[in-house]
């Protein structure tokens, strides 16, 4: 019988790029992906915190798988309560697809382990010490530090296959738990090599632990009024005449001398007394104040400014300029895997090694490498620089910063090729990428994720559906096509540490 979800503990995996089609759900949203390469391969785990948590499944194992593409992602605040407590944490991009595993020597895990969709997070460090027990290792005092996924169990679609969520509440959240202890390797097989396989294995990575989700919320984004770019004319300040309150003269009311009858005994025409003439008070003509005439405030003539248009982009030196050719050749190239990736230093020169191999037995080819670097979580993207005899551009800077994902963030591209690369041979082309520091932008906690390498790879001039170079391969076409377009998708590896 089936007991609760386990811890698990998991270690860098450098296998297999399975380039699977897979639909699937949680209980964020729907997404159409590409399975890529193998990240990590995770063992159930006894841990020892302020008591111990046995393991329950002990034939659970999971592989997780880089997702492509990325296409930017809502930012979501997800609190998640677990062993360690309550925490807030922020959600960003779907990186990797957990896939339940059979490892060599155990029967195939019980029904009801499920598949996950894992998210970059960010949150608080936990700072706490665990014991760990796994069927690799047993180690004492391991650091559990920042969050650095957020697993929602997930329906998964593959070949038809319909695999259902069995347990929608249990979530695993996983912390940076780095111990330098390596194990040689693992013997495995799933939904996805369903023979036998093996993969190299590094360094212990992660504690996945098991967590309730207790809320989620996007943060909608309020509009900043922004002053519109043309100003508004403004009128010169020239004050406008105000009229003197001067008072207009009031008639004084002065009575008309009334003339009295006064009796004569004899009717002697007396005069009648003439009213004396006593001028009415004419009011003085004081004008009255008329407004100067003061022009019009006209406004100014400020001439609008125009919004000069941003310069165009800069081109993708991994976009060809040309649609690529077709033809009845053959030319097989495969992306075998990408050496270097790990733990990276502040102010870090790291050097990456992608494996390419032309397995066209009819004569040499060039093959086209791209490298891009993705910055996640506000660092900036680094140079990149191309080692020869496989420099593009031997005499100028080999990185172009392109928004590569449409997430408005400029990552860096450069580009490079692999020269007459012999029938059956395989190449190793080799870039530098100089890291400089990245701390953590404000509202957010450092995170075991801060970049992520990729790569991809083409024959020369032809056309391609598939990776970065989004169409036909760069490189003037020579007539060749490239049947093998699997090979085609990037490998992705991602680099194991935020900068310290």
């Amino acid at each position: 019988m089936r007991g609760p979800l386990d811890h698990f503990r998991c270690y860098s995996a450098d296998g297999a790029n399975v380039d699977a089609p897979v639909w699937l759900r949680d209980q964020f949203d729907t997404d159409n992906r590409l399975v890529e390469a193998q990240f990590l391969f995770c063992n159930p785990v006894q841990k020892t915190h302020g008591g111990i948590t046995p393991i329950n499944n002990p034939d659970d194992h999971l592989f997780f798988y880089g997702l492509g593409p990325r296409p930017p992602a809502p930012v979501r605040l997800v609190t998640v309560s677990n062993q360690f407590g309550e925490q807030a944490l922020t959600i960003g991009d779907l990186l990797f697809l957990a896939v339940p595993t059979q490892k060599e020597g155990h029967p195939a895990p019980l029904p009801g382990l499920d598949h996950f969709k894992c998210y970059a997070a960010a949150g608080p460090t936990i700072g706490a010490t665990v014991d760990l027990q796994d069927q690799f290792n047993s180690d004492t005092g391991v650091p559990v530090a920042a969050p650095f996924l957020l697993c929602n169990p997930a329906d998964k679609i593959h070949n038809g296959v319909v695999t259902s969520i069995a347990d929608p509440v249990s979530h695993l959240v996983c912390y940076d738990s780095i111990m330098p202890q390596p194990h040689s390797g693992v013997f495995y097989r799933n939904q996805f090599t369903p023979a036998l396989a093996g993969a190299d294995l590094s360094e212990a990575r992660l504690l996945c632990v098991p967590s309730l989700k207790e809320s989620v919320s996007t943060p909608t984004a309020t509009p900043t009024a922004t002053p519109t770019a043309t100003p508004t004319a403004t009128p010169t300040a020239t004050p406008t005449a105000t009229p003197t309150a001067t008072p207009t003269a009031t008639p004084t009311a002065t009575p008309t001398a009334t003339p009295t009858a006064t009796p004569t005994a004899t009717p002697t025409a007396t005069p009648t007394a003439t009213p004396t003439a006593t001028p009415t008070a004419t009011p003085t003509a004081t004008p009255t104040a008329t407004p100067t005439a003061t022009p019009t405030a006209t406004p100014t003539a400020t001439p609008t400014q125009t919004p000069v248009a941003p310069p165009p982009p800069p081109p993708n030196p991994c976009v060809a300029t040309s649609p690529g050719t077709s033809s009845a050749v053959s030319h097989d190239i495969s992306l075998d895997g990408l050496r270097g990736t790990g733990r990276i230093r502040d102010s870090q020169a790291k050097t990456y090694t992608a494996l390419v191999t032309n397995h066209n037995l009819i004569g040499a080819e060039d093959i086209q490498v791209c490298f891009v670097v993705v910055p996640l979580f506000g660092c900036s993207a680094p140079e990149i620089d191309v080692a020869l005899p496989y420099d593009v551009t031997p005499l100028d800077p080999d990185t172009s910063f392109v928004d590569v994902n449409g997430d408005g963030t400029l990552d860096a591209v450069a580009r490079a090729v692999a020269h007459g690369v012999l029938p059956d041979r395989t190449e190793r082309v080799k870039a530098t990428v100089l890291y400089s520091s990245c701390p953590p932008p404000p509202g957010f906690q450092q995170t075991a994720l801060d970049y992520i390498v990729q790569v991809d790879a083409c024959h020369q001039g032809d056309p391609a559906t598939k990776g970065f170079f989004e169409g036909a391969c760069p490189g003037t076409p020579d007539g060749g096509n490239d049947p093998n377009k699997i090979n085609d998708a990037p490998i992705q590896k991602a680099i194991d540490n935020v900068l310290r």
